[in-house]
């Protein structure tokens, strides 16, 4: 048996300098992310690479920079590609010499910045607030019409893929502009796994592929679904002749909304908005009113049953919803832009001190005492076994919620989403108002 615990690396400090310990963080959550997409434990991929799980334990744990030997063998035993690759910095400099100067990218975010990332991701919103304003990057819903008449609306911005306005068209106004969208589109691609491709599927779109990440276990893919993992390619995109795409409303490597719009009529969602409403917009834009009122009648009356069986403990009960990474030794809970946040509003739950944003959420393990007045605990797990992590924590152990079983942990990333998300994290809820006493 190989010990790549005796494997080179380029950095293995017991103390990190801050740049290296964020290059090891992310990829740490990498690794993470590409093991459990194999659907693989600790222990299989420690046996494909002939190692021990310890070792995996510590490549995932951020506490170094494996080499890039190890890299590949990694790479192997979970059946995916190790690709190096290089990116400017966020900042770039601009002519030669002694004329050349240091200017801000408005290329966007640094390929090695990943956006799966769910604290990259809100740090990412929180400066594009900062620089839009709330009003500016969040403008989607003021943007919502569709025009009843085409000849009355806005001029359509030109489009490859958008036809003139006539019998088998729309024209809508989208955060991207007026144009127009089939009526009855036969191709389409989504983006975001989560935000466009949920809601797509709830309105009974004809969905032939998505991109950023795997569909989790619980939205009802097709089977002949094709799933792009990563940062858009816009080429393969292309290559698939959509007649429609949907894409959150940004513009970056990870949602190129305006770059797509170029090759088939884009129709945005949002993160910052609740869930309920992107699906609405959606279904405003597309004409699929009488579809969107099943499926919100379905959740309403999922939630509706929760509060009626948990009344009193949804009343009396406070619950903490949280994620733990092993490489960051922190815990972060009750995160109020999250969808957990949204789904416990929904039910009319109370989170222990309140929803936090993204600064105040944050805590070391050493403070988990903190959150032992929480009378259940929903526990994010990104991986068949990163709950271990924190389950083994003797703080963790100590905790009264824990010691009684109130803790439902969930199976797979829960932050964002549309219908089939939440309608998971109902369940979940229900699940855990089920176990506290």
């Amino acid at each position: 048996m190989t010990d790549f615990s005796k494997a080179p690396t380029a950095r293995h400090d017991d103390a990190l300098d801050d740049a290296t310990a964020s290059e090891a963080a992310l990829l740490a959550r990498a690794l993470v992310r590409t093991r459990t997409a194999a659907q693989m434990t600790q222990q299989q991929v420690a046996d494909a690479m002939g190692t021990t799980r310890t070792v995996i334990a510590r490549l995932e744990s951020g506490r170094g920079l494996p080499s890039t030997r190890t890299l590949q063998r990694f790479a192997r035993a979970t059946g995916s590609e190790l690709r190096i690759s290089f990116a400017p910095s966020v900042s770039r400099t601009v002519g030669h010499g002694h004329h050349a100067s240091t200017t801000p990218s408005t290329k966007g975010l640094p390929m090695s910045r990943d956006l799966r990332d769910p604290y990259e991701l809100l740090k990412y919103l929180t400066s594009r607030r900062a620089l839009l304003g709330t009003a500016g990057a969040v403008a989607g819903g003021a943007a919502l019409t569709r025009a009843a008449n085409p000849v009355a609306a806005q001029t359509p911005i030109a489009s490859p893929a958008a036809s003139p306005a006539a019998e088998g068209y729309t024209t809508i106004t989208t955060p991207l502009g007026t144009y127009d969208i089939p009526t009855n589109p036969q191709r389409v691609v989504t983006i975001d796994s989560r935000l466009d491709l949920e809601p797509a599927i709830a309105l009974n779109l004809p969905v032939i592929a998505t991109c950023y990440d795997n569909p989790t276990a619980w939205v009802p893919t097709s089977p002949d679904l094709l799933a792009f993992p990563g940062i858009v390619d816009v080429e393969q995109v292309a290559a698939l002749e959509p007649d429609l795409i949907i894409c959150v409303n940004l513009d970056n490597e990870w949602w190129p909304a305006p770059t797509l719009n170029q090759i088939a009529p884009v129709v945005t969602t949002e993160f910052e908005i609740h869930w309920r409403d992107n699906l609405t917009n959606l279904s405003q834009w597309l004409g699929t009113t009488e579809r969107l009122e099943e499926a919100l009648a379905e959740y309403d009356a999922l939630i509706a049953d929760i509060q009626t069986r948990h009344a009193e403990k949804i009343a009396e009960k406070q619950i903490v919803y949280l994620q733990f990474f092993p490489e960051d030794g922190v815990v972060r809970y009750n995160i109020g832009q999250f969808l957990q946040a949204f789904v416990l509003q929904d039910i009319g739950g109370t989170p222990l001190s309140g929803f936090q944003d993204l600064e105040s959420a944050v805590i070391s393990t050493e403070r988990l005492v903190e959150l032992a007045d929480a009378d259940g605990f929903l526990v994010q797990n990104f991986g068949d076994s990163l709950y271990e992590y924190l389950e083994e924590d003797v703080l963790w152990q100590t905790l009264p919620a824990v010691k009684a079983g109130a803790v439902t942990v969930t199976r797979g990333n829960t932050n964002y989403g549309s219908i089939y998300t939440a309608t998971e994290l109902a369940h979940l809820y229900d699940d855990l108002y089920g176990k506290i006493v």
